[in-house]
């Protein structure tokens, strides 16, 4: 690698060895299912009302709640899959909303929260997990935002969420911490 700094009128050219080491091999995966607030969110918000009129301008992008696309559509790149959003009896495996907290029913009265994504997806799009999915569970910020529930109440809504899964037959889960 040859590197050129130029500064002013001044320049100096060094070679360096540069090594990319790629360390981190994906099992394959037949699906990525993901549920969650706004950091999972591919673009549930837009199917809102409330979120799409007050996060529809920059620096929000294409509906997520960031400049740009968010982590896990990095990771379904990295397993090769097309992960698309979906909220309801409607299909789509990324079912994390923006606004979204732990527990089950709803913020906002609109707003699915992670309990309720998942009892949607189960009840409407596969009551079941095969060994190849690899299901994604991100939530608890908007708890702590809100007001509405103390750290114990967010470990336990997350633990009932994680039994329901696994009780659906999910085994591979990335589970990301706040």
């Amino acid at each position: 690698l040859s590197v050129e700094v130029i500064l002013d009128s001044s320049s100096a050219l060094d070679n360096m060895p540069f090594t990319v080491l790629r360390n981190s091999i994906l099992e394959p995966a037949s699906n990525l299912v993901v549920f969650g607030d706004s950091l999972s969110d591919m673009g549930n918000g837009n199917a809102d009302l409330i979120v799409s009129t007050v996060f529809s301008s920059p620096p929000y992008w294409n509906g997520r709640f960031s400049n740009g696309p968010v982590w896990i559509e990095h990771i379904s790149d990295g397993y090769g899959l097309n992960t698309t959003f979906g909220n309801g009896i409607s299909p789509g495996d990324n079912r994390a909303f923006g606004g979204s907290q732990t527990g089950q029913g709803y913020s906002y009265l609109t707003l699915p929260n992670t309990g309720s994504q998942i009892n949607s997806y189960l009840a409407n799009v596969q009551s079941s997990f095969t060994s190849n999915d690899v299901v994604t569970l991100w939530a608890g910020g908007n708890d702590f935002l809100y007001g509405t529930a103390n750290s114990d109440t967010i470990v336990g809504n997350m633990e009932s969420h994680i039994r329901q899964l696994a009780t659906a037959g999910a085994d591979e889960f990335i589970i990301p911490n706040l």
